[in-house]
């Protein structure tokens, strides 16, 4: 799901500057319709779905379905930009003469995302796929497409998933589904396997390599299994399968050597136009980075030119033997090509990006502000960071170079000594460069770091990198930046409310000036900073210093209530504006998973904002809401059982709706999911819907549901895994051992706590114990406190509510008003000090501040201090800060900032919720069971 849902949130800001959205979305333009029309019969239709022009044969729909099998091989052709029409004409006319149905790139703007370097890489290249009903028509279309276009000057990027047909630069062909079936998986999202021969499902991944299921024989293929399209065997690649470079299996490819000189030994990072590894010059023992460089990726045309990865490897090249000498540039060592590909080798020089090192325990600023010595810490590194920065940057420009894309992820940095390097000269620019090179210079960069007047303007100014660099100081204090896009607003209070929080109000100088490209200016601050870096006369800004404990500032505990009815209101007006009921892929704009999954579901659907309306305006929802909800098809085919993205959830937001009988009868269908024992957790398995289903029992009284909680209960205690008085489970998703609320050990003691309390069962008590002791046996205790990681073994900890301490805590604390004893109560308000924050990445309730603050208000809850809701104020405070302000009304950004999304795991339905119950206490949503619970 994290990968999907990262790659979805490129793809889907592509459409719009506000929300997310299909790319189906996007308005095509004419040029490959219109040569389709052309090139098409009269008999033969054409038809626009998602990203795709799909070409048909005539009107025998029966006959044509019943010829078109359920799998088998398909021919891919790539094409570049400037050959696709092209290629059209060359491979249309050989499909129709042969009735084979096809379907192409709907432009050539999605032709340009297929090649994109962001891409996925087994989805890579597919300009045209055609369809042919059999393995006889396959080899007698593929050959006469390889004679048709064989002697043309056409060409396109290797298809790294196919095996390339012959010496075809156009040709690939993969054994995939055509029409297969489709199968729901445990947390909503669709895949379409391969049936073998024997009935049983398997897989059909695109991976970056060719790969045949193992009843499948290429037709093509030597006894030895090789294909005349095949790589070299001195290739890139180290199973003898044309690939992505030295990794394409996706291993460390160990004892590749490339050029007969460098040893590849493992990769740091890949892309579509090729991967980035570490290894070894065996001609002189030093360590190197080899950078890789796939032709036709990444393209563009240019004055009749097309432009590619190669050329930009190239071009960095040239810009980091320009920039020989300086030592925080890593040496220039070689430029190759070999097989298809072409590496870039540099020194490998030693550090972490500079963002991780200010997301470190001992330097990271924004969310512990208040603990004492954070600033006195912070502000010694940030000023000698700046000063190397500035420097860094006026020694470059000395060379006639602009940087172009300059981020805290480009910039490596010694923790210790604090010695930084540049380590990514893609964008870098002269001004005597080529123009297609300084337009790719000047239209990349990365979000948050980018000048605003940037993209309107056909090429780079000095002024872009200083404004780069006013970014990334910024973002040393807080990492916000990316939000300024949506909320440019936001620049300006942030810092202010962090500089009236203790933060220096010189580096809001240093921050200012920079941006706005005064250089001089930036730099007679540093120069006027006192030794101990603080502020000339040793003030903290204007505001508070910093207090022992991480304590929030001393004022009304209501004065911002007001403030919070207003964001309310304003959230209100942007859901009855932003919903529209004429779609049918989802209501409110929201975050790129709701495309994925049904569009109903409480995590990212229109559930999560439905309780928002009305849990604000105490009404029933407008007709036209409901009546889209109520329309939504929702069934085990189509809606897995899970409480999050599932049935469960579902069923449980109509009941708090008093839509009761369609409650009960999702709940039917729920309990008829084949997919009701996939996961164990509380947010995709059978402690989520478990809990629903008592829920559904302490509202209702029916015994039925009660009776399938029991079910869910005896399952989780037979398939329970013991590491001594611990209970666990392991997640069926993706192998591991998770620990918190969402995926681990604390959901699942909290639901059968739930179950013991419904029941008097004292076995389900007793694995719920086990349970909770399993990840309090897990905690790390560390300069921050006490926290988890998201999977046993796992070196990253969190402070979030669906993994992390916030809801670790949130179950201690219920443990402790349930079972009482001293043990859980101690160890809740332990977690409480140790998960305060004044600020996170992100506002949302999943993975952000929000469920950091409803576990504030359960501590208020269930112990009646006032101290916890302070906090929860204070917290609110900064979740203000993130609001958006449009004619759309109030909203809030998603999970990458960059959008808004209206969702309840990442965007303004879980801001909402919590800040509703914030100032008007109510039993938790999805955690405790009715309205009795304390509020």
């Amino acid at each position: 799901m994290d990968r999907l849902a990262g790659t979805a949130t490129h793809h889907y800001g592509l459409v719009d500057s506000r929300y997310y959205e299909p790319l189906s979305r996007r308005p095509i333009t004419p040029e490959y319709r219109d040569a389709l029309h052309r090139l098409l019969p009269e008999d033969w239709a054409l038809r626009h779905g998602d990203i795709w022009l799909h070409a048909l044969r005539p009107p025998d729909t029966a006959r044509r379905e019943a010829e078109t099998p359920a799998q088998g091989f398909k021919i891919h052709v790539s094409s570049s930009p400037a050959h696709a029409l092209r290629l059209l004409d060359l491979v249309v006319p050989v499909c129709v003469d042969h009735g084979v149905a096809f379907k192409t790139a709907a432009d050539p703007v999605l032709l340009g995302v297929l090649n994109s370097k962001l891409q996925e890489r087994g989805r890579s290249g597919k300009f045209m796929t055609v369809y042919p009903p059999d393995e006889q028509v396959f080899t007698e279309l593929i050959e006469a497409l390889y004679r048709r276009t064989v002697d043309e000057a056409v060409e396109g990027p290797y298809i790294l998933s196919d095996r390339r047909y012959r010496d075809s630069r156009v040709l690939f062909y993969r054994y995939g589904g055509f029409r297969p079936p489709r199968r729901l998986n445990v947390d909503g999202t669709q895949s379409f396997p391969l049936t073998s021969p024997t009935g049983t499902h398997v897989a059909d991944e695109r991976l970056p390599y060719f790969q045949l299921p193992h009843w499948v024989r290429d037709p093509f293929a030597s006894p030895s299994g090789t294909a005349p399209g095949d790589a070299p065997a001195d290739g890139p690649d180290t199973n003898g399968q044309e690939g992505d470079g030295p990794e394409a299996d996706g291993t460390e490819g160990a004892g590749t050597v490339l050029h007969g000189r460098y040893r590849v030994e493992g990769a740091l990072a890949f892309s579509n136009a090729g991967g980035v590894y570490h290894g070894t010059d065996t001609l002189t023992s030093a360590p190197v980075v080899v950078k890789e460089a796939r032709r036709l990726t990444n393209s563009w045309t240019s004055e009749d030119r097309t432009w590619d990865a190669v050329d930009v490897l190239c071009h960095e090249y040239d810009m980091v033997c320009h920039l020989r000498g300086l030592d925080f540039v890593p040496r220039p060592v070689d430029l190759f090509r070999e097989w298809e590909h072409t590496f870039l080798v540099e020194e490998r020089v030693e550090g972490i990006a500079l963002h991780d090192f200010w997301a470190r325990d001992d330097t990271i600023l924004a969310p512990y502000i208040r603990r004492q010595g954070r600033l006195d810490r912070f502000v010694p590194r940030f000023r000698e960071v700046a000063e190397r920065l500035i420097t860094m940057v006026e020694e470059v420009h000395a060379r006639g170079v602009l940087l172009g894309d300059l981020s805290p992820n480009n910039i490596l940095i010694d923790p210790v000594t604090l010695r930084m390097r540049f380590i990514d000269f893609e964008c870098a620019v002269r001004e005597d460069d080529e123009a297609a090179m300084l337009e790719y210079g000047g239209r990349l960069g990365t979000p948050g770091f980018v000048h605003p007047e940037r993209p309107s303007r056909d090429r780079l100014l000095p002024h872009d990198d200083w404004y780069a660099v006013g970014m990334i100081l910024y973002g040393c204090v807080l990492p916000v930046t990316a939000l300024f896009g949506l909320n440019p607003a936001a620049e300006e209070r942030f810092l202010d409310e962090f500089v009236a929080l203790g933060v220096p109000a010189r580096v809001k100088a240093l921050v200012t000036h920079l941006t706005a490209g005064s250089v001089d200016a930036a730099k007679a601050v540093l120069a006027t900073w006192d030794e101990d870096g603080t502020d000339t006369g040793g003030a903290f800004g204007a505001g508070l210093r910093p207090t022992a404990g991480g304590a929030p500032p001393e004022r009304a505990p209501d004065g911002l209530v007001p403030e919070v009815h207003r964001t309310l209101d304003g959230l209100v007006d942007g859901l009855l504006r932003t919903a529209d009921d004429r779609r049918s892929d989802r209501l409110w704009p929201s975050d790129p998973m709701v495309f994925a999954t049904h569009p109903l579901g409480v995590a990212h659907g229109a559930c999560g904002p439905a309780l928002l309306l009305d849990a604000v305006t105490r009404e029933p929802l407008p007709e036209e809401i409901t009546s889209w909800m109520l329309r939504r098809p929702v069934g085990t085919d189509t809606c897995p059982p899970g409480l999050y993205l599932g049935l469960a959830g579902i069923a449980w937001t109509f009941h708090d709706l008093g839509l009761t009988d369609r409650a009960e009868e999702l709940m039917a269908a729920l309990y008829a999911s084949p997919l009701l024992y996939e996961e164990p957790g509380v947010f995709l398995g059978a402690a989520g819907w478990g809990t629903a289903a008592l829920r559904l029992h302490a509202a209702t009284g029916a015994q039925v549901h009660l009776d399938h909680a029991v079910r869910a209960g005896e399952h989780l205690l037979t398939t329970a895994q013991h590491d001594g008085a611990t209970s666990y489970w392991r997640c069926g998703l993706d192998d591991s051992v998770h620990h918190g609320h969402g995926y681990g050990a604390s959901g699942i003691a909290l639901f059968l706590l739930h179950l013991h309390h419904a029941t008097g069962d004292d076995r389900y008590r007793s694995c719920a114990v086990r349970a909770l002791e399993f990840d309090l046996a897990h905690a790390t205790v560390g300069e921050l406190g006490m926290q988890w990681p998201r999977i046993r073994g796992g070196t990253v900890v969190y402070p979030y509510w669906i993994h992390g301490s916030a809801g670790v805590g949130s179950t201690l604390v219920r443990f402790h008003h349930v079972l009482g004893g001293e043990r859980y109560g101690d160890l809740a308000r332990r977690v409480a000090d140790d998960t305060y924050v004044k600020y996170t990445y992100t506002p949302g309730l999943f993975e952000g501040l929000s469920g950091i603050g409803e576990f504030m208000l359960d501590m208020h809850c269930f112990t009646g201090e006032e101290r916890y809701r302070r906090r929860a104020l204070d917290i609110a405070e900064t979740l203000l800060w993130f609001a958006v302000e449009s004619e759309d009304g109030t909203a809030f950004p998603g999970r990458s900032l960059t959008r808004v999304s209206h969702d309840y795991a990442t965007g303004s339905a879980g801001v909402g919720l919590f800040l509703s119950r914030l100032v008007r206490p109510r039993a938790r949503a999805f955690v405790d069971l009715d309205a009795t619970a304390p509020s």
